[in-house]
């Protein structure tokens, strides 16, 4: 996994901070949760984008943080880390708040253009154990 950035963000109660990892093999992006500065369980498995794009994309228009598309990525592992990469694309733009708790999938054209330039431009880096 060639690892373009990492950055941290709020949860989204805002009770912790939580770190993460973009990353890049095989002509996709993944994500990767890496810490949360709270006690408790998450996982760092790598997610890739395409598949979390389509499980959004398989919600109605708006979707909630306890809806069933954020835990399904983490099929066995810690509940709250579907919630936990929720954040995570709330802070990259590629969802939005919208009324009453929920969110909503954002176009990723900014996202992708970031990322591509971040593709360009990093040497490779080892991947965390």
């Amino acid at each position: 996994m060639h690892i373009l950035k990492t950055d941290s963000c709020p949860s989204l109660s805002g009770r912790s901070i939580l770190t993460y990892h973009i990353g890049h093999k095989n002509k996709e992006i993944f994500f990767s949760l890496a810490e949360n500065s709270k006690p408790g369980v998450l996982s760092r498995e790598w997610i890739s984008l395409q598949h979390m794009e389509t499980l959004l994309a398989a919600e109605e228009y708006a979707f909630t943080s306890k809806s069933s598309s954020p835990h399904t990525l983490y099929k066995g592992h810690s509940i709250n880390s579907g919630g936990f990469m929720l954040a995570v694309l709330l802070k990259e733009g590629l969802v939005a708040k919208g009324e009453r708790r929920s969110y909503c999938r954002c176009d990723s054209i900014t996202f992708n253009a970031v990322i591509q330039q971040l593709i360009e431009s990093k040497p490779p880096k080892k991947e965390r154990p």
